[in-house]
Parts: C-alpha cells; structure tokens; sequence
C-alpha cells in the first residue's frame, strides 16, 4: 500500500472494545493530507474513504518496524543506546535509511521507552493529582 496511519478515533482507551476505527494518514497534522479510511477493529479489511494528495512510501513500513524493533529492544535489556540504534541499522537497506530520523531520534525514543517502564512522567490529569513534596 505505502501509506501510514493513524487512529482518529475512538479513544485509545476505548480502542480494544471499538466495533469500528476511523483512521487518518500520518501526514494528515503536517501536510494537511485528506487520507482517511475505516476498519471494523483491528481486523481488516481496511477501507479507504478519502485518497491522498501525495505518493505511497513503501520503505515507511520498514521505518516504522524498525523503531518498533529499537523501542522494544530498549524496554528488554540493558544495553547502550548507541549499540541498540547501531546493530538496528546495520541491515537496514538504503532506501529505508534515508528515510530515517536522525540517531538522537532514536535515543529519545530509547529513553522515554525506559523512563515510560520505570514509572517516571507522571502526567496529572487534575489539579488535585499534583503531590508537593
């Protein structure tokens, strides 16, 4: 296919029990595009209700399962940043490399995985959460 989503709706929270998804392309925020389509769940198939204003990325699936592969890596040893990003490249091809965000990227995608399983981030919802020490 070569196009990226994103959840539109529901809620996260309510997504597991949801008998349909809206989705909207990953570039919808930045470039404004009007891709859109629907699924019943997380089961497809998936339908697509408006097109694109821009061509497919086949190499952006690539991109996307290699983060994955770094965030989970992160989350299950302990390991150095730099050899986590470095042997996650390293069989990269170099359509997907260019299409890559830089390595300081991928060491913030490394730290708030880490950070996020530690327990640190604690963000309020209300006024009345927030604790004073």
């Amino acid at each position: 296919m070569g196009y990226s989503y994103t959840i539109d709706k529901p809620k996260l929270e309510d997504l597991l029990n949801a008998s349909k998804i809206y989705w909207k392309c990953e570039r919808q925020c930045k470039e404004k595009c009007p891709g859109r389509g629907s699924s019943e769940g997380l089961k497809p198939p998936f339908t697509l209700s408006k097109s694109h204003d821009h061509i497919p990325q086949p190499e952006r699936a690539q991109v996307l399962k290699v983060r994955d592969e770094i965030k989970e890596r992160a989350l299950n040893s302990n390991d150095a940043p730099r050899s986590i990003i470095r042997e996650a490249l390293l069989t990269q091809s170099d359509e997907c490399l260019a299409n890559m965000t830089g390595k300081q990227a991928f060491r913030k995608l490394i730290s708030r995985a880490r950070n996020g399983k530690a327990g640190f981030g604690f963000n309020s919802k209300c006024l009345s959460q927030i604790e004073i020490l």
